[in-house]
Formats: structure tokens, sequence, C-alpha cells
């Protein structure tokens, strides 16, 4: 939201009522989290994907929304992690976010630079050969869901949540025959209410997701932030309201 003041209808059902003693601090900045990305990660990339407990999970594209899936993980106990990306700074991310995710502690986690393109190989042979339980899909390109089809696991389940603008080829003849599942959408938002539980109680670190804060006064700043993310070091960027 970029304004000074929002119309909310039915306010009664669709906001969520945070503790005073949590206003003003990280873990209220945190919970602006609970508007959009945490639950499209959960809810269109994991719960969509029928995650179960020791499944393999590859995301590709650890963006916000894609680190967003990354620690709300961790309470379906994952088997093993892949994460592929082509900045350096957010696969890092990966590596400190896991390491700071109530069950993903001791998950491993495997972080591929796809800058060489290849990310497909080194999944392939990191599982045998056999490919990831469930894939998703967080960057929005096709070449995004070229690798997705490429290293899903025969009976695996592919959860696109990436904004897609150009069209991509869904390879069926090579893909018919393996039984694969796919799933893709908008966030539901059903899960909104557990996880502003779980962020005042700090069970996911999501005030980490926020890595500016910028004045609305300064909104070009912000733009610019948004437009040089990899120069930037940027994930997401939270406006703060300095108008009178």
């Amino acid at each position: 939201m970029q304004g000074t003041h929002a119309r909310v209808p039915h306010a009664d059902f669709s906001t969520q009522l945070i503790p005073e003693d949590v206003w003003d601090t990280d873990i209220e900045d945190a919970i602006v989290m609970c508007s959009d990305i945490l639950p499209t990660g959960l809810e269109v990339g994991l719960l969509d994907g029928a995650i179960k407990p020791g499944m393999s999970i590859a995301i590709v594209g650890v963006g916000p929304v894609g680190l967003a899936s990354l620690i709300t993980a961790g309470s379906y106990q994952p088997g093993e992690l892949f994460v592929i990306d082509t900045n350096s700074h957010r696969l890092d991310t990966c590596v400190e976010l896991k390491n700071t995710t109530d069950g993903l502690t001791t998950v491993p986690l495997h972080t591929i630079d796809n800058s060489a393109g290849t990310a497909v190989e080194e999944v392939m042979t990191l599982t045998h050969g056999h490919g990831v339980d469930l894939v998703v899909e967080a960057i929005g390109v096709p070449v995004g869901w070229y690798i997705c089809q490429d290293i899903v696991k025969a009976g695996g389940h592919i959860a696109m949540l990436g904004v897609h603008g150009k069209s991509a080829t869904i390879n069926l003849e090579r893909m018919w025959h393996r039984n694969f599942r796919f799933s893709a959408g908008l966030v539901h938002g059903y899960t909104i209410p557990s996880l502003v539980h779980k962020v005042l109680n700090e069970e996911i670190p999501a005030h980490k997701l926020i890595s500016h804060k910028v004045p609305m006064s300064q909104i070009s700043q912000a733009y610019d932030l948004f437009s040089n993310a990899a120069r930037h070091k940027t994930l997401k960027v939270l406006l703060e309201n300095d108008l009178n």
C-alpha cells in the first residue's frame, strides 16, 4: 500500500488486530509480510504443492516470495532443500534463514547458482538422477518453468507462484508419462491468522525479509531499490509514513 490512508472494506473480517506492545517494533514490521509474501509462499508454494514431511523441496528463484516459501517450510519437516538463483546475496540469505528457522536448522540445504545455466545438471546429480518431490517456481520467467519441469521427480509436484508475463511451453512429449502434478494461482489468505501468530511468537524470522526501510517522503529511493535489487541487495522494502 503506497498512501497515507486506505479504505478497507469489511475490515472486521479481513484485518488482524496487532497487540499494542509490538507497535513500532521489528515484530510489527515483520507482520506486514503476512499480508502477501508469507501466505503466498506457504499456500501457493507449499500447501497447494501437497507438502509432506520428508519431502525434498526445490525453490526456483529466491527473491522475497521464494524466501517466504523457505522459512514457512520449517513446520513441515522437509527432508532436503535446494535453492536456485543467479543472485549470490539471495543464495547467502537462504543459508542465514535456514540456520535461524525452527524446523530447518538440521535440514540439508543446497545453494545452486544458475549463472552458467547448470542448475538442472547440478540438481539431478545431487539427487542421483531422481529429481525433487516438490518444485516451487517463484521467479515468473520461462527459464524458471523449464528448470522446474526438468528437475521434478516422477510423481512429483510443480507449484507455480511466479507471475508470468511471457509464454512458456509445457513439454508434454516428455512430461506426460511422469505422473507429475501442477498447480498455480493467487494467494488465498486462509493462513494469515496462523502466520501472524507465528511472527508474534518469533517462530519464523520474517523480519529478515525486510532489507530496507524508506520514509514515504523519499519514495523515489524505494523504486530505485526495487528496480536495481541486485546492486542494492534488496529483498523487501518497507515504507514508513513520515508525512503529516
